[in-house]
C-alpha cells in the first residue's frame, strides 16, 4: 500500500459503473440540523452502491410565502415576508451548515436577488407569470444550497446543481412541459459522476433561451422523476414526512396501514382519486422507463416505506389495494326518453367541454335514459347553464327533463389490479355499504376493472371509507369477513403436494424484486409456499414491514440458510443459453429455491431434522442476521448459501471497517509557515502503513487493506485543516492483532475510528467435494448460534452484483442433490 497507489487510487476518476440513484427530500425535511442528519445518512448509505442524485424542495411554507410576496409587492407591501424568509434562511444557515463561509454567501446573494425582484414588481405594479417563476425559483435554490453545504458539512461530498442547467421545458410559465430528449442530454452532461453528489433543485427548469420556469404542482416530486427517467436510474425515492401510500386516510381511517407494494397503474389510480401522497404525473416518467419508484419517510428512514413497480408481485395483492375519497364534488344529472338519431351522451359531454367543465366521474344508463357526472364545485354552475342551453328543445317538447344538481357530494374509489381475478369485489362493496345504510347516487366501473368509483352524499363519504376498509382490511389477527379479501396464495406448481421445479421456483423468487430494505414481497412469497406445504412458519421481525422467515418440522439439526434481499438495480429473469439471468439468479435467490426444494425433497422421504431460514437485510447492514442470532435455534449445523460455485469453502477472510483523520492548519498557500496541511500528513501515514508487516495465513493470503474514500481540504489554495479516509481491511486473523500494529505505528499522528467488523470464519468440509477460500463475508459469524457452519451455493460470486447476473441451469438443478449430500452426511456425523 504505497503512497503513490494510494494517491492515484485517492486521484482516479469516479465510478462510473454503478447504476445511478435519485433521492428526492420534500420540504418538512430540509427543516433543521436533524432532518438534514438523516439525509446525509441516507445519502451515505446510497453511496455504497449506486452514484445518488439529490434533488430538494423549498423549505416547507416557503414557496406559498413567496407566492403571497409577490403579490403584495404590487402594492409596495411585501417587506414582512419577504424579512421572514430571509430569518429562516439565514437561521437555517447556521443550523444545517455550522455558518460555513461559502453557504452564507450563496444564500445572501439570492436573498439579494430576492429584494430586487420585489423591488421591480413594485415599481411596474404587477407580477408577470414569467416574473413569478423567476421569484418562486428562489426557495428551492436556497434549499440547494444549503443541503449541499449541509452535506459537505457532514463529511458528504457535495455540489450544488441549478436545475435550470438539466431540465428543458417550454415557455408555459408556472405549468411548463418538460421536453424529455433535451433534457436527457443535459442531465447526462450536467450530472455526469465526478466524485460529489449533485444536489439538484427540485420544482425548476428554464427553456432553452434560459428563462427560468416552474413545474407546477407536485413539481419537485416530478422533477426527480424527470432526471430519474433522464440518467435510466435504478430508483427514484420520494422522502416525505409520511410512512407511504396508505390503505386509506388515516385521518379518516386510524388503522390505515402502509401498502408496502403497489403497481403503476395503482398508484396512479388511488393518486387520482384523492390520495395525495404523490402526484400523477411524478409516476408517469418511471412507469415509462420502468423505474421502481419508492415513498419514504425522514422520520423512520428505515421504514421500508411504499415500492412502486410496473405490477405488484401476486403474492402480496389483496383484491384491493386501498380506498381514496375526493370531496366536495357536485353531480350533474339529465334525465328523459332518450331516443333520436344523435347520441344524447356525445352532446352531454360535449356541452361539458364547451363550458370547461372539470369531470371526475361519469356515468350512464344502458338505453342513454340517464347521464350524470360529478364535477368540481366551480365546474357545477357553467356545467349546468351549458346542458340546460345544449337540450334546450328538447326540454321544451317533454322528451328530456330539466338537468338535475345535487351539491355536497363525495366519490370514494376502490382501487386495486387483483379485483379482475377475483369475481364479487363489487358485490361485496355495495353489500358492505347497504349494512351501513349509506345510499349510492351513482356508480362507474372501467373496463380494466382495477376501480370501482361511485358517489354517496357528503356526510356519509367518512363512513363509506371505514366501512369498506374494515372489510377488506381488518385489523391485525382477525380474518377478512369473505374470502374476496383474502390474499390469493402465489402461482406455484403443485403447491400443496408433489415435487417443487427448482428452475421454475428461482424463476418466481427473482421476478419479485426484493432490495435490501424492500423484501417483504418476497417473503410472503415464501411464506406462503412453506405454510401451504405443512411447514410451521415462524417470522421474526426485523424492522417495520420486514420479517426473517424460519421454517420447521419439529426439532431441526440441519438448518440451510441463505438471504432473500439483493443489491440494486432490479431485472428480471430470463432464460438464455442454458443459464438463468435476473437480479438475486445466483446472490442468492436460485440458492433459496435449491435449499427449498432440498429440504422438501428430504422431508417427502421421511427426512424431517432440516430448517430453513431466510434473513433479509444481508447486503447491507445484516440486520436480519443480527435479530436471527437471538432465535432459539436447536440445529446443530448450518448449510449458508453463497455463491461458491458449487464447493464447500473451507475458510473465509473478515472485515474491519476503518476511518482515519489527520488535521492541519489552515493557511493560505502562499504562506507556507504559516499552515501545515493535513492532506500531506495522510499522504505520509499512508505511505508509513503500506510498510507495515500484517498478519498472513497459509490458506486465505494476506491480510488487505483497501482505501475507499479520502476527502479533505477546502479548496487548491488553502492549506487543508482536515483529511478523512475510509479503509476496508480484508482480515485473515485475528482483527485485535491488526488494529495493535496499525495503532502503535499511527501514534498521535491521526484519530482512528474503527467500524464494524465480522471475523475470519473457518468452514467444515466433507469428503467428496470440492474446497476454496474466499475473500468475501458472510452472515455466517453472527450466526454462530445455530450450529457448526459449512458454506456452499451454485453460482460464481463474480457474477453476483452484474448487469448480467446468472446461474447456470445444470449447475442450479445439481445444487438440490448436492445440499442433499450434505444434509445427510452432517446428520450421520
Amino acid at each position: 500500500m504505497s503512497a503513490r497507489s494510494k494517491k492515484q487510487e485517492a486521484e482516479a476518476p469516479p465510478r462510473v459503473d454503478l447504476p445511478r440513484r435519485v433521492l428526492k427530500f420534500g420540504g418538512t425535511s430540509v427543516t433543521g440540523a436533524s432532518r438534514v442528519d438523516v439525509i446525509a445518512r441516507v445519502v451515505r448509505d446510497r453511496m455504497e452502491r449506486t452514484l445518488p442524485v439529490v434533488v430538494v424542495s423549498a423549505m416547507s411554507g416557503v414557496t406559498e410565502t413567496l407566492r403571497r410576496a409577490s403579490e403584495l409587492a404590487t402594492r409596495g407591501e411585501a417587506a414582512d415576508l419577504l424579512r421572514e424568509v430571509e430569518s429562516r434562511h439565514r437561521q437555517a444557515v447556521a443550523d444545517i451548515t455550522g455558518n460555513r463561509p461559502e453557504v452564507a454567501e450563496a444564500v445572501e446573494r439570492l436573498l439579494a436577488e430576492g429584494a430586487r425582484l420585489m423591488q421591480g414588481i413594485e415599481l411596474v405594479g404587477e407580477c408577470s407569470p414569467r416574473t413569478l417563476d423567476h421569484v418562486l425559483s428562489l426557495g428551492e435554490r436556497l434549499s440547494m444550497y444549503l443541503i449541499a453545504g449541509g452535506l459537505n458539512a457532514r463529511g458528504v461530498p457535495a455540489r450544488a446543481v441549478d436545475a435550470s442547467e438539466v431540465v428543458v421545458t417550454d415557455d408555459r410559465y408556472v405549468e411548463a412541459e418538460v421536453d424529455f430528449p433535451a433534457t436527457e442530454e443535459r442531465a447526462l452532461a450536467a450530472l455526469a459522476p465526478d466524485g460529489t453528489v449533485p444536489v439538484v433543485t427540485g420544482f425548476l427548469g428554464a427553456t432553452k433561451n434560459g428563462d427560468r420556469t416552474t413545474l407546477g404542482k407536485g413539481g419537485s416530486d416530478y422533477s426527480a422523476a424527470v432526471i430519474g427517467w433522464a440518467l435510466r436510474a435504478d430508483e427514484v425515492e420520494i422522502w416525505t414526512d409520511v410512512p407511504g401510500v396508505m390503505t386509506a386516510d388515516p385521518r379518516v381511517v386510524p388503522d390505515a396501514r402502509p401498502l408496502r407494494h403497489l403497481g403503476f397503474n395503482e398508484v396512479l389510480e388511488l393518486s387520482h382519486w384523492g390520495a395525495k401522497v404523490v402526484h400523477p404525473k411524478t409516476v408517469r416518467p418511471c412507469r415509462d422507463r420502468g423505474i421502481p419508484l419508492s415513498i419514504r419517510n425522514t422520520l423512520s428512514p428505515d421504514d421500508p416505506g411504499t415500492l412502486v413497480t410496473p405490477r405488484a408481485p401476486a403474492s402480496t395483492m389483496g383484491p384491493i389495494r386501498g380506498i381514496a375519497s375526493i370531496d366536495k364534488v357536485g353531480l350533474l344529472q339529465l334525465n328523459g326518453v332518450g331516443h333520436g338519431t344523435e347520441s344524447i351522451t356525445s352532446r352531454f359531454v360535449n356541452a361539458l367541454d364547451q363550458a370547461r367543465s372539470t369531470v371526475l366521474l361519469l356515468s350512464q344508463g344502458c338505453s342513454e335514459r340517464s347521464v350524470c357526472v360529478a364535477l368540481t364545485p366551480q365546474s357545477v354552475r357553467p356545467a349546468l347553464r351549458a346542458v340546460e342551453k345544449a337540450f334546450e328543445l328538447e326540454r321544451r317538447v317533454g322528451l328530456m327533463d330539466d338537468p338535475t344538481v345535487e351539491e355536497e357530494c363525495s366519490i370514494v374509489a376502490v382501487v386495486g389490479e387483483g379485483m379482475k381475478d377475483q369475481p364479487g369485489i363489487a358485490g361485496k362493496v355495495f353489500g358492505v355499504l347497504g349494512e351501513k345504510g349509506i345510499s349510492i347516487r351513482a356508480i362507474a366501473q372501467g373496463s380494466s376493472e382495477l376501480n370501482i368509483s361511485f358517489v354517496v352524499r357528503r356526510e356519509d363519504a367518512n363512513d363509506a371509507v371505514r366501512a369498506i376498509h374494515a372489510a377488506f382490511f381488518p385489523p391485525e389477527g382477525r380474518p377478512a369477513t369473505a374470502t374476496a379479501a383474502a390474499t390469493p396464495q402465489p402461482q406455484v406448481a403443485s403447491p400443496r403436494s408433489g415435487p417443487l421445479d427448482v428452475v421454475e421456483l428461482a424463476t418466481q423468487l427473482i421476478a419479485i424484486p426484493s432490495l435490501s430494505g424492500h423484501e417483504h414481497a418476497v417473503s410472503d412469497f415464501v411464506i406462503d409456499l412453506l405454510s401451504a406445504r405443512g411447514w410451521d412458519v415462524r417470522t421474526q421481525p426485523v424492522s417495520a414491514g420486514r420479517v426473517n422467515v424460519w421454517a420447521t418440522r419439529g426439532t431441526g439439526e440441519v438448518t440451510l440458510s441463505t438471504h432473500l434481499d439483493t443489491v440494486p438495480h432490479f431485472f428480471p429473469p430470463r432464460r438464455d443459453a442454458g443459464k438463468l439471468f435476473g437480479r438475486g439468479a445466483c446472490d442468492a435467490k436460485g440458492i433459496a429455491a435449491a435449499m427449498i426444494c432440498t429440504a422438501q425433497r428430504l422431508v417427502d422421504e421421511g427426512e424431517e431434522r432440516v430448517d430453513l431460514l431466510f434473513v433479509v437485510g444481508e447486503e447491507l447492514r445484516s440486520d436480519g442476521a443480527r435479530a436471527a442470532a437471538s432465535l432459539p435455534a436447536t440445529s446443530r449445523w448450518l448449510v449458508n448459501g453463497e455463491p461458491t460455485e458449487s464447493k464447500l469453502v473451507s475458510a473465509s477472510k473478515g472485515s474491519l471497517r476503518l476511518v482515519v483523520r489527520t488535521h492541519g492548519q489552515e493557511a493560505h498557500s502562499a504562506y507556507p509557515e504559516l499552515g501545515r496541511s493535513a492532506v500531506e500528513a495522510m499522504v505520509a501515514l499512508l505511505a508509513d502503513l503500506q510498510r507495515l508487516r500484517l498478519p498472513s495465513d497459509r490458506a486465505l493470503g494476506d491480510t488487505t487493506v483497501n482505501v475507499g474514500t479520502i476527502r479533505g481540504g477546502s479548496a487548491a489554495n488553502v492549506f487543508a485543516g482536515e483529511c478523512e479516509v475510509e479503509a476496508m481491511i480484508r482480515l485473515v486473523g485475528d482483527a485485535d492483532e491488526v488494529k495493535r500494529i496499525i495503532t502503535k505505528e499511527v501514534g498521535d499522528r491521526a484519530d482512528l475510528e474503527w467500524g464494524s467488523h465480522i471475523p475470519t470464519q473457518r468452514f467444515h468440509v466433507i469428503d467428496g467435494f470440492e474446497t476454496t477460500t474466499v475473500a468475501y463475508t458472510s452472515d455466517v459469524p453472527i450466526l454462530a448460534a445455530w450450529g457448526t457452519p459449512l458454506m456452499f451455493g451454485p453460482g460464481s460470486i463474480h457474477h453476483a452484483h452484474t448487469g448480467e447476473e446468472h446461474v447456470s441451469l445444470q449447475e442450479l438443478t445439481s445444487a438440490v442433490g448436492a445440499y442433499e449430500k450434505i444434509v445427510r452426511a452432517v446428520l450421520a456425523s
